[in-house]
């Protein structure tokens, strides 16, 4: 359960954070030369998306936590 926990936070890390972190250079990149109101509301989808999948990533993160201390052994 663990394992299955750290590699779903791995892969949101990885593939929703970083691609979003591309996702914004390229926008701060593409808005400079182009004022087009549509380049605007995809930038808020992507904000209000990335929001979601932050808070995703917070709930499975204290998820992970209770499920690490449960599983922990008293003796340790």
């Amino acid at each position: 359960m663990k394992e299955n926990l750290i590699l779903l936070l791995q892969i949101i890390t990885v593939d929703f954070f970083t691609a979003f972190g591309l996702y914004s250079l390229f926008f701060l990149i593409v808005s400079i030369f182009l004022k087009k109101p549509f380049l605007f509301k995809v930038d808020e989808e992507a904000k209000k998306f990335i929001s979601f999948v932050g808070i995703i990533y917070f709930i499975i993160w204290i998820i992970g936590i209770i499920v690490f201390y449960a599983e922990s052994n008293l003796e340790e």
